[in-house]
């Protein structure tokens, strides 16, 4: 998914509902400023707690910059590439979770 919503897949992947992208408010900045973001450009695992299989975020697909407004306030959308454990094993449904960083600079 991209930082605008828009999905694909490949192989036999099936979106059966389409995702929305993580919105992320930054508060606390100098404002008017330009800020730039980056991630750690890892692989993280996701798990759902009843199952030990799992999927990749192989990468983060955000912008790399963007401008505070004048209350030195920004929003960033963030999206990602997703991969199967490639197991053949099924996926149980629910929440999956795990923990990403982004690190902001200005």
């Amino acid at each position: 998914m991209t930082p605008y919503g828009e999905v694909s897949s490949t192989n036999e992947l099936y979106i059966f509902k389409r995702g929305e992208p993580a919105v992320v408010q930054l508060k606390g900045f100098p404002a008017n400023k330009q800020i730039y973001i980056s991630d750690c450009r890892c692989e993280v695992k996701i798990q759902n707690q009843h199952s030990s299989n799992f999927f990749l975020i192989k990468r983060l697909n955000l912008v790399d910059k963007a401008f505070t407004d004048v209350y030195g306030e920004a929003e960033i959308k963030i999206g990602a590439i997703l991969a199967t454990s490639g197991n053949g094993q099924p996926y149980v449904d629910g929440s999956y979770t795990g923990k990403v960083s982004i690190v902001i600079e200005y």
